[in-house]
């Protein structure tokens, strides 16, 4: 969000932004509620007939280890180090959940978090090893961890997109957002550079 902030900001000076920082659970009924215009979130299970989904990206699951784990093999690690799990209210913590579930791999919780920095910053600490989606826009300074793919797990992909109420007077600030989402993914790469480089 930052990056496509910054890309809408720099198309629309006058737009005056509000965002919120939520879990889609959280998100969803102030969208339904009409508090907020429209919200980025992990595409549920269901939604209700009045809220319209647009897709944006979608991101792999990937195992995330400090440096100081030398395996490549994600199944002997989950087995082995102290699990950080992704918050169970989350969306994405439960693909997790049903992926570690659906391949028989039972793992030592030692905490849970609901925010992908706070995971990082635990992992880099060498704390634990986490599950996480592995994000669809890079940042320039990657923060230093090894990532391992699920790959033989059969893991899911978290699903990101847009929704918004079918019976919004804000169509046309939202597929403006849209639009900038869609340039931050383009580009790939996080960076005062890339914001430069996009206007």
């Amino acid at each position: 969000m930052p990056f496509s902030a910054a890309l809408l900001k720099n198309s629309c000076p006058e737009l005056h932004l509000r965002l919120y920082p939520g879990l889609t659970n959280q998100l969803i009924p102030q969208v339904e509620r009409g508090t907020l215009e429209a919200a980025l979130i992990s595409r549920p299970p269901a939604l209700a007939p009045s809220l319209v989904w647009r897709s944006i990206a979608q991101e792999k699951l990937v195992l995330v280890t400090s440096h100081k784990v030398q395996s490549d093999d994600a199944v002997e690690i989950l087995r082995s180090y102290p699990f950080i799990r992704f918050s169970r209210d989350a969306v994405v913590g439960t693909l997790i959940e049903k992926c570690l579930s659906d391949n028989g791999i039972a793992v030592t919780d030692t905490m849970e978090l609901a925010n992908l920095e706070a995971i990082y910053g635990m992992v880099i600490a060498d704390l634990g090893i986490s599950i996480v989606p592995d994000p669809c826009i890079k940042l320039a300074n990657e923060p230093p961890l090894r990532r391992i793919s699920l790959r033989g797990l059969n893991a899911p992909v978290r699903e990101l997109g847009l929704i918004y109420r079918k019976d919004t007077t804000k169509l046309r600030v939202i597929e403006e957002v849209a639009t900038s989402i869609d340039k931050a993914l383009a580009i790939g790469t996080f960076s005062s550079d890339s914001i430069r480089l996009a206007t």
